[in-house]
């Protein structure tokens, strides 16, 4: 399969009901206010990194300002995740991980970029160490 750069299709995703319970259950986490990342990394035959989105309704009451923060956070992601893609398939490796919003107010993309970004970082550098 070839690497998208910029991509955050179907197949990207995490779906799968067992996963997510999986990666929240046994996975490590990383957080910036106001996003949590959690994830977990194995070594398998298939390389694939996918994420999953979460805005609790319990935070953010309404739908459309759920999905606006969904979308928000989706576009971050999507923008910069070809380097963790690069190195997961690289390296041969699963990453799972889930992107949960945990404030009560809607934040301003400009806002949420850098915070992401730097978790998106974090376990950059938590993938190589592993791998070396």
């Amino acid at each position: 399969m070839p690497i998208h750069k910029n991509s955050y299709s179907k197949s990207d995703r995490l779906k799968s009901k067992k996963s997510i319970e999986d990666v929240f259950k046994n996975g490590k986490s990383f957080y910036e206010d106001p996003i949590r990342l959690v994830f977990k990394i194995s070594t398998n035959a298939a390389a694939e990194l996918k994420a999953g989105i979460t805005v609790p309704k319990k935070k953010v009451k309404l739908a459309t300002k759920r999905n606006l923060v969904k979308r928000r956070i989706k576009e971050v992601y999507r923008k910069n995740n070809s380097i963790l893609k690069e190195l997961v398939h690289n390296n041969e490796l699963t990453c799972h991980l889930m992107l949960y919003y945990q404030s009560n107010e809607i934040l301003l993309y400009k806002d949420l970029s850098p915070k992401i970004l730097l978790l998106l970082q974090r376990l950059q550098k938590h993938i190589e160490a592993k791998v070396i």
